[in-house]
């Protein structure tokens, strides 16, 4: 959360970061502060929100929250975007400078309405100084108020580009769960609440297909150019048993091969998943994937372990590494982009106790992983107050940047492509979660 002392200092320490990181773009500053710090609406804001497309648990993984729904005593949860689009403003911040929507309502970062605009703003002596000028909100899409034939409404099942085909993860409880995830408590807190209705705990491929179809090729033309999704990820959590009646491979591959047909060749097709040894990543490169998210989380291998320890006893660090870079001998380089959630490295008491020491741990392993053809996703951490980490202190905004940086010289002396099908530079990324991809173009 953040202190007086922060609220009262965002302004100032943001130009010292300018003059700190002079060779980083200012977009990856603020956007990185602002993912730092989540924002808080006013009442003006959410009203305006409340007409435009709003945040959907139930279409997401996880929460990207700072607090619970009850801790937001206006609604926000229900009343604000997935990210914010920012431009212009105090540091003439280009293009569109999407934020992921991180609900904080005691952040020093506040959206607001400024004769008649929305704008990010900053508390500033008890008042609200204007920061950046935000583009209007996503439209509401046509397929939002649809549903399929058992009540499950469309946007449950696919959010524009992202379906999460199995809601939870069957890495269960404190002795399996990454630690600083909140996937389990997310889809249990969308139930309680209503805002996850499709009855099973997964979406049948028959209805993925058909809301991707909507999507991707009925509605597609009929949406302003800016919005038009132009690749599609299969997503869900871990199985490590079986799926209805099919462990992994075979449960998330149907899904593939559905929407390959539905879509065409068109869009590009990402998939999250466990890693894959070659002959079973192959598969699903025949049946139309182009790009494998298979999420490593941290770098660090003795870290890995303590976060990520439902991950280590399945699988273990030494073997994902290995299937990671096998991969890229079938997917190419750029088709192997797996995430780390950067920032839980650091959590206390087990993690590293100094930045510099977790800026050299990912340095080593951007340096290794790109030298090999893989490119990591860096996604900066929301401490969720549902995860094994809440409470933890989010590192500081200087580490984020650093990260950014390493990420981007890394990427810039391997030469290679973007990860997946994003776009690089300044205002350009389409990448909510993370600042890497808006350092620039090589």
């Amino acid at each position: 959360m953040a202190t007086q002392h922060d609220i009262k200092s965002r302004r100032a320490e943001l130009e010292a970061l300018f003059k700190v990181f002079s060779d980083v773009p200012r977009e990856v500053v603020v956007k990185e502060d602002i993912l730092r710090y989540g924002q808080a609406f006013t009442e003006a804001a959410l009203k305006v929100g409340e007409h435009y497309r709003t945040k959907t648990y139930g279409g997401w993984l996880f929460s990207f929250d700072r607090v619970t729904p009850d801790q937001a005593k206006h609604g926000e949860v229900n009343r604000v975007p997935d990210y914010l689009e920012l431009k212009g403003g105090l540091y003439g911040l280009r293009g569109r400078l999407r934020v992921r929507c991180r609900v904080n309502p005691d952040s020093p970062y506040v959206v607001d309405q400024v004769e008649g605009k929305l704008w990010l703003c900053e508390r500033d002596n008890g008042g609200l100084a204007p920061i950046a000028e935000l583009w209007e909100y996503r439209p509401v899409p046509r397929y939002w108020s649809m549903k399929l034939a058992d009540g499950s409404p469309y946007n449950q099942v696919i959010r524009d580009d992202f379906a999460t085909v199995f809601m939870y993860c069957q890495h269960w409880g404190p002795d399996e769960e990454c630690r600083f995830c909140d996937i389990n408590e997310n889809a249990r807190m969308s139930r309680e609440r209503g805002v996850l209705t499709i009855p099973r705990p997964f979406k049948s491929v028959e209805q993925v297909a058909e809301v991707a179809e909507e999507i991707f090729v009925r509605e597609w033309d009929e949406r302003p150019e800016y919005d038009r999704p132009h690749n599609m990820t299969i997503s869900g959590g871990a199985i490590t048993n079986k799926l209805e009646g099919l462990p992994e491979n075979e449960f998330y591959i149907r899904y593939v091969r559905a929407i390959r047909e539905k879509i065409g060749q068109r869009f590009h097709l990402n998939m999250q998943s466990g890693p894959k040894s070659k002959e079973e990543i192959r598969v699903f490169k025949e049946a139309g994937l182009d790009s494998h998210s298979t999420n490593l989380e941290v770098w660090d291998k003795e870290l890995f372990a303590i976060i990520c320890p439902g991950k280590q006893r399945v699988i273990g660090w030494d073997e994902w590494v290995r299937r990671m870079v096998g991969e890229v001998e079938v997917m190419g380089e750029g088709g192997v982009t797996p995430g780390f959630v950067i920032g839980c490295e650091l959590a206390q008491p087990f993690g590293f106790k100094t930045v510099d020491e977790a800026v050299k741990s990912y340095e080593e392993g951007f340096d290794f992983l790109m030298a090999h053809g893989v490119v990591p996703r860096p996604i900066s951490w929301c401490v969720e107050p549902r995860s094994a980490l809440a409470g933890q202190e989010t590192p500081p905004t200087e580490y984020f940047i650093r990260i950014d940086r390493a990420w981007y010289e890394r990427w810039i002396k391997h030469r290679l492509p973007p990860p997946g099908s994003y776009k690089i530079g300044p205002g350009i990324s389409e990448y909510p979660n993370n600042a890497a991809a808006d350092m620039g173009h090589p």
